[in-house]
C-alpha cells in the first residue's frame, strides 16, 4: 500500500504542468500586465493612448503603470526576463508591443565616396521594421597618392616640406640644410643650433658637432693606409652606416682593398 502510494505522488509529480507566467497581453498586443510585479499591486505596460485597463484588468492606483511611446521599451522584472518594444503608440492613438531583446535588430553597411576617399553608411533597422541611416562624411580609406590625416584624404608633402603641426594638414617649407630638415614624421622641421650642431639627415636629428668631429677622427684613423688618390673616397663612405656604404662609388671593393679594411 505505501509503495502504491509513493508511486502515485511521483506521478503526480511528474505530470504537474509547469506554472505559467504571470505576464498577460491584451488582444492586439497593445498593453500587458504583470501580476507578480515587486512591491504592492501589479504592473502595467500600455503602448500608445487607451483606457486605462489591460485583458480584461483595470490599472489601479497601487499598480505601477508605464506610458509608453513608439520606440520605448521595457523588460519584465519577473520571469521570463523578455523584452518589447512600443510600435506606433504616441499620445493620440495606441500602438503595439513586439517582442526583441534589442531596438536595433540589424545594421548594414553601404560604401559611399567622400571627398578624396570612402566611408561606410550604416542602415539600421529596428524592432518595429522602422529605419535610420546614419551618414557617413568622414573618409577612412583614401584614394590613390593621398593620405588619410586628421579625418581628412590629403596629398602627402614634398620631400623638403612638413606639416605645420600635428593638427594641421598644411605644408610648409623645410629647406634641409646643415642645420636644418624635416621631421621623421613629417609633422615639424627640426632645426638645430647652428654654433653647436649639425642636422643629420639620415636620422632626421640634430647631432653635436663634437660628437661629428670626434668620429671623423676615427673614421680618418681607419683610412690612414689609403694612398692619396683615394684617401678623401675612404672618409667620405667610412662616415657613412655600415650599410649603406659603396654606393655612391663604383670602385668601393678596390679602395677597402687598397685601404686595408679587409
Amino acid at each position: 500500500m505505501k509503495i502504491q502510494i509513493c508511486i502515485a505522488a511521483l506521478i503526480a509529480i511528474c505530470v504537474t504542468p509547469a506554472a505559467k507566467a504571470d505576464h498577460k497581453h491584451g488582444g492586439g498586443n497593445e498593453c500587458w500586465r504583470d501580476s507578480k510585479y515587486p512591491g504592492s499591486g501589479w504592473a502595467y505596460y500600455y503602448c500608445g493612448a487607451q483606457s486605462a485597463r489591460c485583458d480584461g484588468k483595470k490599472s489601479k492606483g497601487h499598480d505601477t503603470v508605464f506610458w509608453q511611446s513608439h520606440g520605448e521599451g521595457f523588460t519584465f522584472q519577473t520571469e521570463p526576463h523578455e523584452t518589447y518594444f512600443c510600435c506606433g503608440g504616441n499620445g493620440e492613438k495606441s500602438g503595439m508591443y513586439v517582442r526583441s531583446d534589442t531596438w536595433i535588430v540589424n545594421t548594414e553597411t553601404e560604401r559611399m565616396s567622400v571627398a578624396g576617399g570612402t566611408c561606410n553608411k550604416q542602415i539600421k533597422t529596428d524592432a518595429c521594421g522602422g529605419t535610420h541611416v546614419v551618414e557617413c562624411t568622414e573618409p577612412d580609406t583614401c584614394n590613390t597618392g593621398l593620405i588619410l590625416r586628421n579625418k581628412e584624404c590629403i596629398k602627402p608633402c614634398n620631400a623638403d616640406e612638413v606639416f605645420a603641426d600635428a593638427a594641421s594638414n598644411t605644408c610648409i617649407k623645410c629647406e634641409r640644410t646643415v642645420y636644418q630638415g624635416p621631421a621623421e614624421d613629417q609633422n615639424s622641421c627640426i632645426q638645430c643650433d647652428p654654433y653647436t650642431e649639425f642636422f643629420n639627415r639620415q636620422t632626421k636629428k640634430c647631432i653635436k658637432k663634437s660628437t661629428l668631429k670626434q668620429y671623423a677622427k676615427d673614421t680618418m684613423k681607419e683610412c690612414w693606409r689609403c694612398p692619396s688618390s683615394v684617401y678623401n673616397d675612404c672618409v667620405k663612405e667610412m662616415n657613412k652606416p655600415s650599410d649603406q656604404r659603396g654606393f655612391a662609388i663604383t670602385n668601393w671593393k678596390d679602395i677597402k682593398k687598397q685601404c686595408h679594411l679587409e
